[in-house]
């Protein structure tokens, strides 16, 4: 008996990887399958079925279980035998985490969104899967050490964006003995308990609304620090033109007044189009008291930021630029 089966996306295709454990693929899209059954029950399946939509629940060890994005587009190819179809589709996780500990900038502790993908190749039964990661709105400094990255630290960071929704600072960043020392308490992903409750609950409330970002960041005291709790919020507006990040935080130092209240507060505008020209005013707690007594710092300033691979390349970018430019006036004229 044969079939020609005409699949859209009113039926529900599911992939099975452990049923145990949930680890399963969901989806919906379009197909042209032709199915050949014989006497004994035999089949055979030939055909391409293209995702439109879908859902993956990751799971590892019972510790982590995500549940990822199917990218439109992805493809299940059949030619005969049902389970020896090649899988080609793509798999994303996205939340919204600081730069910060991958870049061990300071201006990169804003939140900003993160693609965990996972890509799956090859056979049905034991595809081949690849993580990496993708930052949209990255400019081309984080975006290089993201992809400078090896694979077996690109693994590191999945799990850690995973499991804590955070970057953990890679080994071969880490400051020599001091950094090793201060992470000595820490597990193998240099977190402990309450900084993974602490990435967990920014994670929740930052899902109460999709035009703010809330971050929560506890850190118990020892015999030189009091408890200290830090709320952070960020906000864009105006098509992302303005960028508002704030943040308040009580504790620190023993020497310091009991329940000690900081806050910073930034507003950064971006004046063109592309952002390389922006406005930027702050104001912020100083931490360096022995040298200026004012508790807090203010600040405006303009600056632009251009990305180039070499001067002489940017060079000649201006160039053309400037000659394009009075080429069209004279035009004009």
């Amino acid at each position: 008996m044969d079939f020609n089966l005409n699949v859209t996306p009113d039926a529900e295709v599911q992939i099975i990887f452990d049923s145990k454990a949930g680890d399963i693929i969901r989806g919906q899209g379009n197909g042209n399958l032709h199915l050949e059954i014989n006497t004994l029950g035999d089949f055979n399946l030939f055909g391409e079925y293209v995702i439109e939509q879908g859902d993956y629940l990751f799971t590892l060890q019972n510790i982590i279980n995500k549940k990822f994005e199917v990218e439109k587009g992805g493809t299940i190819r059949w030619n005969g035998d049902p389970y020896e179809a090649i899988l080609d589709m793509k798999a994303i996780y996205r939340l919204k985490t600081s730069l910060y500990d991958i870049t061990l900038d300071s201006t990169y502790k804003s939140r900003v969104p993160v693609e965990c993908v996972l890509s799956m190749k090859n056979s049905l039964m034991h595809p081949d899967m690849a993580f990496s990661i993708n930052l949209p709105t990255a400019d081309s400094k984080a975006q290089g050490i993201i992809s400078n990255l090896p694979p077996d630290e690109i693994n590191k960071q999945i799990i850690s964006l995973l499991v804590m929704n955070r970057f953990v600072t890679p080994e071969s960043m880490k400051g020599g003995i001091q950094a090793a020392e201060s992470r000595s308490s820490s597990n193998a992903f240099g977190v402990n308990s309450s900084e993974l409750l602490s990435n967990q609950l920014s994670h929740w409330l930052s899902q109460i609304s999709k035009d703010f970002d809330v971050g929560v960041n506890y850190r118990p005291g020892d015999e030189l620090s009091t408890d200290e709790l830090e709320v952070a919020l960020s906000t864009q507006i105006l098509n992302d033109r303005v960028s508002i990040n704030g943040n308040v935080g009580v504790g620190g130092q023993q020497h310091n007044a009991s329940g000690q209240f900081m806050g910073d507060f930034e507003v950064e505008v971006k004046v063109n189009r592309s952002g390389k020209l922006r406005v930027k005013g702050f104001t912020k707690s100083n931490d360096n008291l022995i040298y200026d007594t004012s508790p807090y710092r203010q600040g405006l300033g303009l600056f632009y930021r251009e990305d180039f691979d070499s001067f002489s390349g940017l060079m000649k970018r201006y160039w053309e630029a400037i000659f394009k430019r009075k080429k069209t006036t004279n035009e004009k004229k």
